[in-house]
């Protein structure tokens, strides 16, 4: 997987190197729809509901397998596996590269507590299968 746009890494320990593949970049992804679901807005207001303060899926930037970008406000479409580290948010002129994050809080917690994500994963389609 790609990491060419990240050049972050003086505020890191040494890494271990997480399995980038399509297990991992899925996982990526179903944590990327949690955090993303948890943006609120308290002077927004709903004038059917009467409720001051909405939450809402905060926009991801990601590219499609076509190469084109999209910006998913709710599920995923076709995005490049490949390059699920260039998912981001975008605020202003900013970009967050939230999947590059994930991929590295990931990595902290496999150091941290002597996890194996790439292990974890393989039991649980190997649970699924079994049911």
């Amino acid at each position: 997987m790609s990491r060419h746009l990240f050049d972050c890494d003086f505020f890191v320990e040494e890494f271990v190197i997480l399995e980038r593949n399509e297990k991992t970049a899925l996982l990526v992804t179903e944590l990327e729809r949690t955090l993303g679901s948890c943006c609120h807005n308290k002077n927004s207001y709903n004038g059917w509901t009467q409720i001051q303060g909405l939450t809402y899926r905060y926009p991801v930037h990601y590219i499609c397998k076509d190469g084109s970008e999209y910006k998913a406000k709710y599920y995923f479409y076709d995005i490049d596996l490949d390059r699920v580290s260039e998912m981001n948010y975008k605020f202003g002129t900013n970009q967050l590269f939230v999947g590059e994050g994930l991929f590295r809080i990931l990595e902290l917690l496999e150091r941290r507590f002597d996890l194996d994500f790439e292990k974890l994963l393989a039991e649980e389609e190997k649970r699924s299968q079994e049911l």
